[in-house]
């Protein structure tokens, strides 16, 4: 078979050697008779080079690749009526080649100068698809349980008191569960994400001071947890305690950095304000101004956003 435009790019024969499929550079797929060399059919496969073909081992699907910026997009077509039916996107830059398993169930993508390899699976697995949707159901329901309270031993009680749940799917969720743990810098995260909203309400907050508590108590020396605790003591309204806390925070940020955060100051600065101390607050904020002219700290935005609220704590002066 000749043909005048688009070159040759990948070609494959069907299982049964009756038929060669062929991709071109200019985006068309070929379905020639393998015993005559004769077209059957042409068909506009996209915009793109098909780069690779494969055949399913039982002939039924034609998986073709083709590069598309920085991926690769995989057209499946049933050989039956040639229409497709599936488009997939590879994490690979060049698809070089697929190809599918023995069984037919997995399609394998390689590419990128063979240093990564992408598998898509393109028929039920051998247990069918309930373990995978229950591991789903399992992810979504531990999220949203982690949303709402602070330590997994609350969301592992929440688990097992449902009475919605099958024994498997609340299995499923517990394992979860035990997996992910009270995970500190996680915890830490999602607290300091709570607190610095001023907007939060009180039960919000509460529960943000958990997390904060329980990390602290088992990393009782490190600064970044400590001043998210101290965040977290002014929101309830425990501020001689954040003073405390924001106490220690200064020692250790001397320790290592050699001055005070401004963050600190500007949450000092807070406490003093609700306790009516005004001469201590205006003390902490001429601090605050004169910290947040150092290159380090001036275009933090979290440090920026607490300074706000110091500020307008206190008033013009």
């Amino acid at each position: 078979m000749t043909r005048e435009r688009g070159a040759i790019s990948s070609a494959a024969f069907c299982p049964d050697g009756s038929l060669v499929a062929a991709g071109t550079s200019d985006a068309a797929l070929l379905l020639v008779d393998a015993a005559s060399g004769n077209l059957v059919r042409e068909i506009q496969a996209g915009s793109a080079m098909v780069a690779s073909l494969a055949f399913s081992p039982d002939g039924s699907r034609l998986a073709a690749g083709s590069p598309a910026g920085s991926r690769s997009a995989i057209r499946i077509r049933e050989t039956s009526s040639w229409e497709g039916m599936a488009s997939l996107t590879a994490w690979v830059t060049r698809c070089e080649a697929v190809a599918f398993t023995p069984d037919g169930s997995t399609l394998l993508v390689a590419g990128d100068g063979e240093r990564m390899l992408t598998r898509f699976e393109t028929g039920p697995p051998a247990c069918g698809f309930e373990a995978r949707a229950r591991a789903q159901r399992a992810r979504r329901l531990v999220n949203a349980l982690f949303s709402r309270y602070s330590l997994s031993g609350e969301v592992a009680e929440r688990i097992r008191s449902d009475p919605s749940l099958s024994e498997a799917d609340r299995t499923a969720a517990l394992a979860l569960t035990r997996a992910r743990g009270d995970q500190i810098n996680y915890m830490n995260s999602a607290a300091l994400g709570i607190l610095l909203d001023p907007q939060r309400t009180e039960e919000e907050y509460r529960r943000a001071l958990d997390k904060a508590q329980l990390v602290c108590q088992k990393r009782p020396d490190v600064y970044s947890f400590l001043n998210t605790l101290a965040l977290a003591q002014f929101r309830v309204g425990e501020h001689e305690g954040a003073l405390r806390t924001l106490k220690r925070c200064d020692e250790l940020h001397r320790r290592l950095r050699g001055d005070s955060n401004p963050f600190d100051v500007a949450v000092a600065a807070l406490c003093h304000a609700r306790l009516d101390r005004p001469a201590d607050a205006l003390r902490e904020i001429e601090r605050l101004r004169a910290l947040l002219r150092e290159p380090a700290y001036a275009g933090d935005p979290e440090i920026r956003g607490i300074a706000a609220e110091a500020e307008a704590s206190v008033g013009p002066r």
